[in-house]
C-alpha cells in the first residue's frame, strides 16, 4: 500500500510503472461503489490515463522490492 502525498496533479501509474522499473503486476484503487471492501482493479491499459491523486493510498502489487521517490511539483 502506498500513498501519495504530492501535490503533482499530472502523476499517472504509467509513469510510476515506469519510475520503479516496470515491476507493477496489479493495482487496486479506492471505489465508494464497490463495497464491501472498496477496491476497484485497475487494468495496464488504463494506467497510462489514471492518475494518483494527492492524500489517496492504493494497492499496488510489484514483482520485487522497489524505492520509489515521490514526484515533489
Amino acid at each position: 500500500m502506498i500513498g501519495f502525498p504530492s501535490f503533482s496533479g499530472s502523476y499517472t501509474f504509467e509513469e510510476l510503472s515506469a519510475d520503479i522499473g516496470g515491476s507493477i503486476q496489479l493495482v487496486d484503487t479506492y471505489d465508494s461503489s464497490a463495497g464491501p471492501c472498496y477496491l476497484q482493479k485497475t487494468l495496464g491499459k488504463d494506467w497510462s490515463t489514471t492518475y494518483l491523486s494527492t492524500g489517496y493510498a492504493y494497492m499496488i502489487r510489484v514483482s520485487s522490492d522497489v524505492d520509489w521517490l515521490v514526484p515533489g511539483d
